[in-house]
């Protein structure tokens, strides 16, 4: 992607990763937020938390204990 700015051009370089259920994570995405290092997803199933990859394994989300309901805000 490039951007126009006042002074020159800038380029962010595109690198997506996609997460869905094969990682953990359930329910359609509604809030997203990152608190003391971690990424949490609220959902419409509950509240996850992305894990640190293990050796040979991709990143997972992992519910939070006790957040089953439609999370709307993280703050």
């Amino acid at each position: 992607i490039w951007v126009a700015t006042g002074n020159g051009l800038a380029r962010f370089p595109l690198h997506l990763t996609r997460f869905d259920e094969r990682n953990g994570l359930s329910g359609a995405v509604v809030s997203l937020a990152r608190w003391s290092g971690a990424l949490y997803a609220g959902t419409t199933t509950g509240l996850f938390r992305l894990e640190p990859p293990t050796p040979g394994n991709a990143p997972q989300f992992t519910p939070v204990a006790g957040i089953t309901d439609t999370v709307f805000t993280l703050v």
